[in-house]
């Protein structure tokens, strides 16, 4: 008899931890699809696109002009070339790239100096600043004439200057290049009474430039687009454009469809979505 009620003992004392444990199990397994279902609810949120910065002003007025000339003279003169060299009108402030509070950002020269006909990079900050001769960009501020990285090191530009200064430059260098390349690419010698420079290929819009790519919508003189709306598909994005006139990537000298660019891997996808948002952001949708 006492072994009886000892096993039953037993059996029951078993029977509690097994309970137990299941409960136990229950509890964990409940707490794990709390846990999934959590994270299941988290959405994530989706980096915002960054459009271009703006343009910065360029337009310097003619007092300036001259207060430039005549420090970028001073500071280049000297008496044993006053024959060749003798006055503030040979100097000549080629472009303006941006104008930054005091700071005048500028390719500058006179009839004095050489330069080497080969690209120069300038690296300033994370940006590199490509120029087509040993030439490179001045920054003129209160009487002083500065490097880029000079300027930027001693504070004269910040990063949001200098990174508007680099897509503005860099676009207006691509835009420069681009029409060439596509003036060269379809001129046509029968044509040379209507057709014959670079500046009347026209560059509607700029929708991005990414690294070395260069993408836009051009028109060509003497020809004639159809008024159709037109799609293209890229990558999981349809562009809509307004005419049979699509967007090009320009890219190393060579000029791509949007299809091409992208099957090259010359735009890759987050570049391909930035793209994207910026056009559609530019037709209101």
């Amino acid at each position: 008899m006492k072994i009886f009620f000892k096993a039953l003992s037993l059996m029951i004392a078993l029977l509690l931890a097994l309970s137990l444990l299941g409960t136990f199990a229950s509890c964990n397994a409940a707490e794990s699809q709390e846990d999934a279902a959590d994270k299941d609810t988290e959405v994530p949120t989706e980096a915002p696109t960054k459009a271009p910065p703006a343009d910065p002003p360029v337009e310097i007025s003619a007092e300036m002009q001259s207060e430039i000339k005549n420090k970028y003279f001073e500071k280049t003169y000297e008496e044993k070339e006053h024959e060749y060299y003798n006055s503030p009108e040979q100097v000549i402030i080629e472009a303006c790239y941006g104008i930054f509070d005091d700071a005048y950002c500028i390719m500058i020269t006179c009839s004095r100096f050489m330069y080497l006909d080969a690209m120069t990079e300038v690296q300033v900050g994370e940006y590199t600043f490509v120029f087509g001769s040993s030439n490179t960009m001045k920054v003129y501020c209160n009487g002083e004439f500065y490097g880029l990285k000079q300027a930027y090191e001693s504070g004269i530009l910040d990063d949001a200057e200098l990174e508007s200064l680099h897509y503005y430059y860099t676009k207006s260098r691509m835009e420069h290049n681009l029409k060439t390349t596509c003036f060269l690419s379809t001129y046509d010698e029968k044509y040379k009474d209507h057709y014959n420079s670079p500046d009347q290929v026209t560059i509607e819009a700029c929708y991005g430039i990414f690294d070395d790519a260069y993408c836009a919508i051009i028109t060509y003189p003497l020809v004639e687009y159809t008024c159709e709306e037109t799609k293209v598909e890229v990558g999981g994005y349809t562009f809509v454009f307004g005419s049979s006139n699509t967007m090009i990537v320009y890219c190393d000298g060579k000029i791509y469809s949007l299809e091409k660019a992208y099957e090259k891997g010359i735009l890759d996808d987050a570049e391909l979505e930035s793209l994207y948002n910026n056009y559609m952001k530019t037709r209101g949708w």
